[in-house]
């Protein structure tokens, strides 16, 4: 460049061009000359080092990238049986890493290798290893390590303790070879054989949940059901508990699919408070398949075992069991196997669901003839609580509805247990818990007859067993609960309107001060704003003028009661111009005037008459009958 500008300047001067312009275009020159040599020095470091980062990331893509792409096939377990083996995917991912910055204060990213492994047997997304492919190495030795396991980003109810701690094999020909190592089991968990099935790789959609819940759910499926079993602790501890586990596959509000379950106490009168929903951990990477069973509740409850889905195969006689150990509480614990009655832990299964016709007899009652009694039995959808993500629980229950069917009564829902396992000599099928609890029958508890589809059994009020019911199953078709909701309101509109009317008599007070007095009572039936029905009652004294001491009252009616009881007192709230201190309690019932012979409802040839003890303020009592007169 300097002998060039030296020529030039040379001949300008020979030529004597050598002026102030001609100087000035020289040196103008003479700058762009310079800068533009400059451009092109060879020697500028941060460019050197560029350029070789560049030639480095290419060389390394051209040395991974022909083994990047997805990758299936079967992990044959080394203690398992080859018919246990699982179905697996990888994909081997190029990627670009940044690995921090370069001493000119550059971003320094290289290409590596990451790989995606998903076991079909696991319900998670998967876990990404990091890989060192040693692309120079023997391609019959070992040249493919995985490394650094993460789990996939994942919220769920299954431990996130990852068994597979590394692979370790060889990849030639589009064939991997390679052992699955667990660092907790010591030792290799699998051989994993896969051929490459595709060289685009997409690794979105490896991790996407969508494609994966459909999976996940079948999963689940495998291992819900209705168990049952003996907790047997320790003889002198406590007596056998036989309980029930239902294990049910649902779908959270985000579509993701989750196991729940709940615990029955089947050896006990039912109590609600006895049973126990459960936290579920699934293990599916164990072999057998572990299950952990956790109370959320301060009963405390817990069950840690394995789910064996092949028991007793050898004599013909396949079972699904929880094998484990039962906690109940600090210090009593017990071996404990569930076998699953059904594959589907859903109540529309049960064999007691169905219409029932049958007879109440009431103990001590040697006149009375038997009761006609109806029962629906069917499910219903209710609140199961919440689980540990705080998402609520919805769980098919078994109820009941119980009815009179002689006199329009209104009945009503019972909660119902039904266990199929209990001993015939104890009671297999309970209603109990009535909505309303101020009907006089409290519960039925008796058995189900799966043979003849009948359900004998005792009567139970508050003051005990009271009488024996006798009920056969004649449609398994059952209503919904809206239906039987609105026969309810009918059938009990009904019932007021056939003891609707005016009822008089005369009080004769236990007292010399008080002369008789004749009264009228009056019933009557109305809806509420809901179309409810209920039925009120008006006090008249009618030797008082002016009504002075009229009443409003608030009527109990007992129609499920024999004979049926009826209570009145004064409303507090009515608007009655006097408020006194009135109590009733008594009986209704149709009775023929001449024979005193109590009659069916439906005669028209006897009268309605109700009769009990009548107390009044000052502590005065009489004992009271009044005859139907009108039915307004």
């Amino acid at each position: 460049m300097k002998l060039f500008l030296k020529s030039l300047l040379n001949f300008l001067r020979g030529q004597d061009l050598i002026s102030k312009s001609n100087l000035l275009v020289f040196l103008t020159l003479s700058s762009l000359f310079f800068v533009n040599a400059c451009s092109f020095d060879k020697n500028n470091p941060t460019e050197d080092r560029a350029r070789q980062r560049e030639k480095d990331s290419q060389r390394l893509t051209q040395n991974l990238k022909p083994i990047e792409g997805k990758y299936e096939g079967k992990l044959e377990f080394y203690d398992r049986p080859k018919d246990n083996n699982a179905e697996v995917s990888l994909t081997l991912s190029l990627e670009q890493e940044t690995v921090g910055v370069d001493v000119d204060g550059l971003p320094q990213t290289i290409p590596v290798l990451v790989a995606y492994y998903k076991r079909a047997d696991e319900p998670n997304l998967g876990i990404a290893f990091k890989v060192d492919y040693k692309y120079y190495a023997d391609p019959n030795g070992n040249n493919l390590f995985l490394t650094n396991p993460k789990l996939i980003n994942e919220k769920s109810s299954i431990s996130t303790e990852i068994e597979a701690s590394s692979i370790s094999g060889n990849i030639s020909n589009d064939t991997i070879t390679a052992d699955v190592i667990s660092q907790n089991n010591n030792g290799k968990i699998g051989k994993l054989t896969l051929k490459l099935v595709d060289k685009n790789v997409e690794t979105t959609s490896l991790g996407a949940r969508s494609s994966l819940n459909e999976k996940v759910l079948n999963i689940y499926r495998k291992v819900e059901g209705t168990y049952e079993g003996y907790i047997k602790a320790s003889p002198s501890a406590l007596n056998p508990i036989l309980a029930r586990i239902i294990i049910r596959a649902t779908i959270e509000k985000d579509g993701k699919p989750t196991l729940k379950a709940n615990l029955e106490r089947l050896d006990l009168f039912p109590v609600s408070s006895s049973n126990q929903d459960l936290v579920v951990d699934y293990r599916t990477d164990r072999y057998p398949a572990q299950i952990s069973l956790v109370s959320d509740s301060s009963l405390g409850f817990r069950f840690i075992g394995n789910v064996i889905f092949d028991e007793n195969c050898v004599s013909g006689n396949c079972q699904t069991v929880l094998k484990g150990e039962s906690v109940i509480s600090k210090n009593l614990r017990a071996n404990t196997q569930f076998v699953r009655k059904s594959d589907i832990s859903l109540a529309e299964n049960s064999a007691v669901i169905g219409k029932y016709k049958g007879s109440l007899t009431f103990k001590n009652s040697a006149n009375q003839s038997k009761i006609p009694m109806e029962m629906i039995i069917f499910t219903q959808e209710e609140d199961g609580g919440k689980d540990v993500n705080g998402q609520l629980i919805r769980r098919p229950a078994l109820k009941a509805y119980l009815f009179r069917s002689d006199i329009y009564n209104t009945g009503s829902i019972y909660s119902v247990s039904y266990n199929d396992l209990a001993n015939p000599e104890k009671f297999n099928l309970v209603v109990f818990n009535p909505v309303n609890s101020n009907l006089e029958i409290s519960a039925l508890r008796g058995n189900f007859n799966t043979t003849n589809a009948t359900f004998e059994a005792e009567v139970i009020s508050k003051n005990g067993t009271v009488g024996t019911v006798s009920l056969k199953q004649y449609d398994r078709k059952t209503e919904t609960i809206e239906n039987l909701e609105n026969q309810m309101s009918q059938n009990l509109l009904a019932l007021y309107k056939n003891i609707q009317g005016t009822y008089e008599g005369i009080v004769d007070v236990d007292t010399k001060d008080v002369k008789p007095f004749d009264i009228k009572i009056t019933l009557t039936p109305a809806l509420t704003v809901g179309n409810k029905p209920f039925i009120t009652g008006f006090f008249q004294r009618l030797d008082v003028p002016y009504g002075d001491l009229d009443l409003q009252l608030i009527v109990d009616y007992k129609a499920d009661t024999f004979p049926q009881k009826i209570f009145m007192s004064n409303d507090v709230n009515g608007t009655s111009p006097k408020v006194y201190f009135f109590n009733f309690d008594g009986i209704i019932e149709k009775v023929n005037p001449k024979t005193k012979e109590v009659c069916d409802v439906k005669r028209t040839d006897c009268q309605w008459q109700i009769k009990g003890l009548l107390m009044l303020p000052k502590n005065r009592t009489s004992k009271v009958l009044l005859i139907k007169r009108s039915s307004k």
